[in-house]
């Protein structure tokens, strides 16, 4: 449980500073000398009372791509090398490598 300090300062921190996450606002609470450094306090805890309170803001979750896609022809090159087997030249072996790239389309 929160003692009543500790809860309305997390309610103004929120407010102050909405995008922190919650192990940002503890840390925030320590620096700011609302909580001893020793003092222990679960994430959960304060995830949930933010919540119960109404104060919890869901950050939108960037959306996914699917690998290797790009909007438009040349946005996006793939490049891959090798080294191949050892090549005869003269009386000497030489090492091949091989180099590809393509565009993504």
């Amino acid at each position: 449980m929160l003692d009543e300090e500790v809860a309305q300062s997390l309610i103004g921190l929120r407010k102050e500073l909405p995008r922190l996450p919650i192990k940002g606002l503890i840390e925030e609470l320590r620096s700011r000398k609302v909580i001893d450094p020793w003092v222990r306090i679960c994430p959960t805890t304060v995830y949930r009372f933010l919540k119960a309170q109404g104060y919890w803001i869901q950050l939108k979750l960037p959306q996914k791509t699917k690998a290797l896609e790009a909007e438009l022809p040349n946005d996006l090159w793939q490049s891959d090398m090798m080294f191949g087997p050892g090549v005869l030249v003269g009386d000497r072996q030489r090492k091949d490598v091989s180099f590809c790239f393509f565009s993504m389309i």
